[in-house]
């Protein structure tokens, strides 16, 4: 990979992927601007300048893109259940303000970070050129933000990613639930009964996403290239259990039983109702605050289950990964055990969970 001295801004530095994309830009070559929240995690080194502001205010947007020729903006909202006027002004409108700021001050490049539940899923591996659907408000939010980018003129060049399902070291929402699994499981005698099979899906390690829109930096490609970002391994439902309860010490007992996608498809009207998620996940993020206290850890972690996320149990969502490749970019972690087992880890050693 070649090295460069190019001044890059990355929007939340301090989240899962952030965090890594700071490092690995620095390790390459690159001066960077760091923008997130005031007391996000920003790594504070030599070579990286610290902007804590709202990337909705138009002051902190003139002031970070001030200078750079390169922008990743990972900077979201990533919660699925939340309405489109809550992820409108960060997801979409404050993606517009960066890219007008961008496109004034001469910037060459942007990379934008999108999401690969844009998908619709299904029997075939997902490509760059499978078409879009919005499946929720979060997902909306994405999909209007790509429209206005590609319809925008260069420069700056546009090239945008969609990753697979993230998780990794920062990481405190969707994946990050699993970790707080075992704690739970090991109230109730520390065992797991699961079936065979499921769904399956791609996921990605938040560094190897790093890694991915450091060499798509390093490596602009035509404008409104889009990229999918997700690990070769396609894991089942049941698995991704598995994998997260052993991590944690848990022994797993595998019926010799298939997983009943078309009874789960059939009980998801009434699972996925209010009245059933918010209780359950109140009970469960009380028992496991309680868990966390007694062994004397404050967690950010909380157990929680998307009515969403459910879209996850009954349909395949497995994406081509190869255009990336095919580019010379390799993956870190070849499998979502290897991963888990790197962010169960440091889950621990940081005492996010018990």
């Amino acid at each position: 990979m070649k090295t460069t001295k190019k001044r890059t801004l990355v929007t939340g530095a301090g989240g899962a992927v952030g965090h890594f994309l700071v490092e690995e830009l620095l390790r390459c070559g690159h001066r960077v601007v760091a923008l997130d929240l005031p007391n996000a995690h920003i790594p504070r080194k030599e070579g990286i300048e610290v902007i804590e502001g709202d990337i909705r205010d138009e002051k902190v947007i003139e002031h970070a893109v001030d200078g750079v020729e390169a922008i990743v903006h990972t900077a979201a909202i990533v919660d699925i259940a939340l309405p489109f006027d809550r992820l409108a002004p960060v997801n979409y409108e404050a993606t517009k303000k960066l890219f007008l700021k961008a496109k004034e001050k001469g910037v060459q490049y942007f990379l934008f970070f999108s999401t690969g539940s844009a998908y619709p899923g299904g029997p075939k591996p997902m490509t760059e050129d499978t078409p879009l659907v919005i499946a929720n408000d979060y997902v909306r939010s994405k999909v209007l933000s790509e429209e206005f980018l590609k319809s925008q003129s260069p420069p700056p060049v546009v090239n945008i990613l969609r990753p697979a399902l993230i998780y990794g070291p920062w990481g405190k929402v969707l994946a990050a639930s699993l970790a707080t699994t075992p704690a739970l499981l090991k109230v109730f005698g520390g065992h797991a009964v699961l079936l065979r099979g499921g769904p399956k899906s791609n996921w990605v390690h938040a560094e190897d996403v790093a890694r991915a829109a450091c060499f798509l930096v390093q490596n602009p490609q035509p404008h409104g290239e889009a990229f999918n970002v997700a690990g070769d391994e396609a894991i089942s439902v049941m698995d991704v259990f598995a994998t997260g309860f052993e991590a944690g010490s848990i022994k797993v007992h595998v019926l010799p039983l298939p997983y009943p996608v078309a009874l789960v498809r059939a009980f998801m009207p009434i699972v996925a109702r209010d009245s059933f998620f918010k209780p359950l996940n109140k009970a469960a993020s009380l028992l496991y605050e309680l868990i966390a206290l007694s062994k004397g850890t404050k967690s950010p972690l909380r157990p929680r289950l998307d009515k969403e996320a459910l879209e996850f149990a009954v349909k395949d969502m497995v994406f081509e990964n190869s255009k990336l490749k095919k580019l010379g970019f390799q993956y870190k972690f070849k499998t979502f055990k290897e991963g888990w087992q790197d962010t169960y880890a440091w889950y621990k050693e940081n005492r996010w969970i018990p």
